[in-house]
């Protein structure tokens, strides 16, 4: 036999294999690519149904309750004193929404399902609260004090217009 056609026989399996191997190399990370688009769909829907449970905690809603039921919306003439125990009492209900926002905001949740089911009670105690919210933030010196919070309500105002829902009204 002669060299070159050894050599040629030699190129052509070469060709074979790396075409084979570059193939197969495509597929594994096509498979890569697609589990981790799966595990990045179930990381979302772990911490949103995180998120469901603790929006459901008693505390989350006799806070929320609260808010709706008690708290002044016009705090002009409130004392300093009577705001800090209403801030207190709310502070749960707005922290759970302040650490909604937060994920949404960083996109480690999915928007959709927490607005469809929570649109209307965020909205409700962004409304009520945000006047204490500004008077904490001038207390604290801290302008973007559950800065989440009221983005997690523009969300909530943005999906009220799209799906042309009435404002929410108290009860």
């Amino acid at each position: 036999m002669d060299w070159n056609v050894i050599i040629a026989i030699a190129a052509v399996l070469t060709a074979i294999s790396t075409t084979v191997y570059v193939v197969l190399f495509a597929i594994a990370l096509r498979i890569a690519l697609y589990q981790l688009i799966e595990f990045e769909k179930s990381r979302k829907l772990q911490a949103t149904l995180a998120i469901f449970r603790e929006l459901k905690t008693r505390d989350f809603i006799d806070n929320r309750r609260y808010i709706y039921d008690f708290l002044p919306e016009k705090i002009e003439g409130v004392e300093s004193d009577q705001l800090k125990d209403y801030f207190l009492e709310i502070e749960v209900a707005l922290a759970a929404f302040d650490r909604v926002g937060y994920l949404l905001r960083e996109n480690h949740i999915d928007a959709e399902p927490i607005l469809e089911n929570y649109w209307a009670s965020v909205w409700r105690c962004w409304k009520k609260s945000k006047n204490i919210i500004a008077w904490v933030r001038e207390k604290r010196g801290q302008k973007d004090y559950f800065s989440n919070f009221e983005h997690l309500f523009h969300l909530s105002e943005d999906y009220r217009i799209q799906k042309g829902y009435e404002e929410p009204k108290f009860y």
